[in-house]
């Protein structure tokens, strides 16, 4: 019923903006008709660009997980209602056609159900539109084609055996790729050769999507019958706008090349800022707030603590109690030049050294 009413919202808003055009002589019948004298009896109207309707972006994870395709009443009891991993597969539409590679003619508004447009049932009075078990295979086979060699009915459905019911929970979608962890690739050049991507730190470290690098690429890409990822060549230039999205290209080759292979991501030697025991535990997106952007923060404490003052810091959340003597003292008097990694006592006492000569005592915190 609510689609219904959207509907009806979209053709009134129509009708009142076709007779505004009408009254002041900017109605342009070319815009939807193949002439300027269409007539009832032949509109020669032009093909309605309803794929292009759906202009809203939306997430993968905002759609459900998992979906019960159960809408299709069959007499076949061999093959049971499929469990489609709807998020699966919309992660892997979003970095090719997004919801419309499914979605094809979904209006501007809620994302609509196959059903909503497909009949579930076979019988109908309007035959150029498919049924919903049309529907779903001509949508599915499709894509699976062109990555498996052929498409059985148990690609998608668990099949009973000996009439009894699947218990089967697990989404079919089977994980054929296995994410990389670390890629290095060799390149032409005579100094710094070698280019080590951590694939793994991209994503769990650095928490970026797939589709900030995967974009305009099918299924076939990852996954084949062979579960080897299909290989296509490309140019400098194409590789080279990947990684541009977030690291200047061109004027800081060294950040990805190098003449050996490099480990793991160190704040210390790609920022110049060591992270402390407190520091390192936080995820990069507590402190680089806007997604994907890494550029250098203000390292000092009242940028990120701006309610932190010399009066109210209490240094018992360092693991280290102040005594009398030192509790009035001045950050820089321990901390030269704000480096809190290491108290230094020369400032104040000869031959005093921390850890061995300490201004208070440590606690648990």
């Amino acid at each position: 019923m609510k689609y219904i009413k959207i509907l009806l919202i979209l053709l009134l808003v129509q009708q009142v903006s076709f007779g505004q055009a009408k009254k002041t002589g900017t109605v342009n019948c070319l815009e939807c008709h193949e002439t300027n004298i269409p007539t009832k009896d032949n509109p020669r109207l032009k093909k309605c660009p309803r794929d292009q309707m759906e202009i809203i972006h939306r997430s993968p994870s905002s759609g459900p997980k998992v979906l019960l395709l159960d809408d299709v009443k069959k007499s076949n009891k061999m093959y049971p209602a499929v469990r489609f991993s709807h998020q699966g597969h919309a992660e892997m539409a979003d970095m090719s056609g997004s919801c419309q590679m499914c979605h094809h003619y979904n209006p501007v508004g809620p994302i609509l159900a196959c059903k909503e447009c497909h009949s579930p049932e076979r019988k109908r009075s309007d035959i150029s539109k498919i049924d919903l078990e049309g529907a779903y295979h001509v949508r599915c086979m499709n894509c699976h084609r062109t990555f498996e060699q052929k498409v059985e009915c148990n690609t998608c459905h668990k099949q009973n055996l000996k009439g009894n019911k699947s218990t089967s929970t697990k989404p079919v979608h089977p994980e054929m790729v296995k994410r990389p962890v670390v890629l290095t690739f060799e390149t032409k050049y005579n100094s710094g050769k070698i280019v080590t991507f951590n694939h793994d730190e991209h994503i769990t470290t650095f928490g970026l999507d797939c589709v900030k690098c995967h974009t305009d690429e099918g299924c076939a890409k990852c996954h084949s019958k062979n579960t080897v990822p299909a290989q296509t060549k490309q140019s400098l230039q194409d590789k080279h706008n990947k990684c541009s999205k977030c690291h200047d290209v061109k004027n800081n080759c060294q950040f990805c090349h190098a003449d050996q292979k490099r480990g793991l991501f160190d704040h210390q030697t790609v920022a110049g800022w060591k992270l402390n025991r407190f520091h390192v535990k936080l995820s990069c997106d507590k402190c680089h707030t806007e997604k994907g952007k890494f550029s250098k923060l203000n390292t000092e404490c009242s940028s990120c603590h701006t309610k932190w003052t010399q009066e109210n810091f209490d240094h018992k959340i360092t693991g280290l109690q102040l005594d009398e003597n030192h509790q009035a003292n001045e950050c820089e008097t321990c901390h030269v030049e704000k480096d809190f990694s290491k108290p230094v006592c020369t400032n104040c006492h000869e031959n005093y050294k921390y850890p061995e000569k300490k201004p208070g005592k440590l606690i648990k915190n």
